[in-house]
């Protein structure tokens, strides 16, 4: 599930990052990166991945939805 504490450069979780860190430098790769900004990455490659794999609407998963997705 794409999330703000996962570096969208090598995959790495960070275990601590509470909700008042708004940048934070990944200790693997060494990236330096802007909460917002990489939550919209790792969601962005999170549909991309969905939607090639042909599993669906990917935003009805991460919600929990059991409605049918809208056709793109």
């Amino acid at each position: 599930m794409p999330s703000s504490k996962i570096c969208n450069i090598c995959g790495y979780k960070h275990p601590n990052l509470t909700e008042n860190i708004r940048e934070w430098q990944c200790p693997e790769c060494k990236s330096t990166h802007d909460r917002d900004i990489n939550a919209a990455i790792n969601i962005k490659k999170f549909a991309l991945a969905e939607r090639e794999e042909g599993l669906g609407d990917s935003l009805t998963k991460v919600r929990g939805m059991n409605q049918e997705a809208p056709q793109l």
